[in-house]
């Protein structure tokens, strides 16, 4: 988790704060595109792998870039499969809805 108030934030340097932003909307971005991605295939249930695979770039960012250095490989783990699981069960009740 970052270490720092939203005061310290906007202390930042300009650059430095648009470079955050367009990091979060990258990552953002990619999940829709992953997603877009699948939605092409059209295979049954495409819904869950791709709200799966949606959680990669968030786990990245959020597992490996937010929470480095990383202290313990087995909680990252655990972490990353709760937001693949997170995103499988999204996926399931967009197919259910859609189907």
């Amino acid at each position: 988790m970052s270490h720092r108030s939203l005061a310290d934030r906007w202390r930042e340097e300009p650059w430095t704060q648009a470079g955050e932003a367009i990091g979060h909307i990258v990552v953002g971005a990619s999940s829709v595109a992953i997603l877009a991605g699948f939605d092409a295939w059209s295979f049954p249930g495409w819904q869950i792998v791709g709200g799966a695979s949606g959680m990669i770039p968030w786990i990245i960012l959020r597992e490996l870039i937010d929470q480095w250095p990383i202290e313990s490989w087995g909680d990252t783990a655990l972490d990353s499969l709760e937001f693949m699981v997170g995103g499988a069960i999204g996926g399931l009740v967009l197919w259910r809805v859609i189907a």
